[in-house]
């Protein structure tokens, strides 16, 4: 849980170090919002694509994620961590080996993004593309670097101002819409970070439906964003359960030459543990 932390250690000087200099986090003394997750849940989808044929879908890959505490900085933030990995159809007959981690470090009153890493782990690209924000100067400082090769190889160096401080990356921003209650025809504005630069998300909250999964059916909200979650892409909708974990239980995304499905397969929290027996 701490390979944030060794990369951010790794980088050239100049680079801030989390645990001692992480910009923002929480304000002393205010306690967290009361929200629907805790630390140690782990959430699990599994992914499946539908090609622009006729084709029926196949499975694609599995995502894991679970939350913890940011051991490494002075504050109370929380730690997002994401694992993707290629499987079925996908990697057998394209040859598509996915191996992608990400790390976010969120603030646990507003769940803006301090910190966000990913680390690219696809075929022959190796790279490891780390974002950090300053809430105090409002800026946000982008380093990618090529770990392929021996030593790692900074390749692109870059600060962005004008950050919003309440901007969140790819994986916080299910945490504050988790945390906010939501109706239907509730419109949100949310700014998302994306390799440094910010654009506005807009989420709007469909409707109110039955969503069957692996693990059972939960009455949802189906929720819309426009302005392209993923870089690239177009229309994402996620449905989040209307029970006291409001989980996204699943997701669809367009991309190029289909859609795809992320349905959830298991949910765990330190009380609770619910889903299906773990696939190689």
């Amino acid at each position: 849980m701490r390979q944030l932390a060794r990369v951010i250690c790794k980088l050239p000087a100049g680079i801030w170090i989390l645990g001692t200099l992480i910009p923002g986090g929480s304000t002393a003394g205010q306690a967290p919002p009361q929200v629907p997750f805790e630390v140690g849940e782990v959430i699990r989808y599994q992914i499946n694509y539908k090609p622009l044929f006729l084709t029926p879908a196949f499975k694609a890959g599995e995502v894991r994620i679970r939350l913890d505490r940011a051991q490494e900085s002075l504050s109370d933030d929380y730690r997002v961590s994401a694992w993707v990995r290629s499987a079925g159809i996908l990697k057998k007959l394209a040859g598509l080996d996915v191996r992608d981690h990400f790390e976010s470090i969120m603030d646990a009153n507003n769940f803006s993004s301090h910190a966000f890493l990913h680390q690219v782990r696809t075929n022959r690209k190796q790279q490891d593309i780390l974002v950090q924000v300053d809430q105090r100067t409002r800026q946000a400082r982008l380093v990618i670097t090529d770990v392929s090769s021996e030593p790692a190889r900074e390749i692109r160096k870059e600060t962005f101002p004008n950050i919003p401080s309440d901007m969140v990356d790819y994986l916080s921003i299910f945490y504050r819409l988790r945390a906010n209650p939501l109706e239907v025809g509730q419109e949100l504005e949310i700014p998302l970070g994306e390799n440094g630069k910010h654009k506005q998300l807009n989420v709007r909250v469909i409707r109110s439906e039955e969503v069957e999964t692996p693990i059972g059916r939960y009455p949802a909200l189906l929720m819309s964003t426009q302005g392209g979650l993923f870089l690239g892409g177009g229309d994402f909708q996620v449905w989040l359960s209307q029970d006291q974990y409001r989980v996204p239980v699943k997701f669809q995304a367009e991309v190029r030459f289909g859609k795809v499905f992320g349905h959830l397969i298991e949910l765990k929290t330190p009380r609770m543990i619910k889903g299906l027996v773990r696939t190689p």
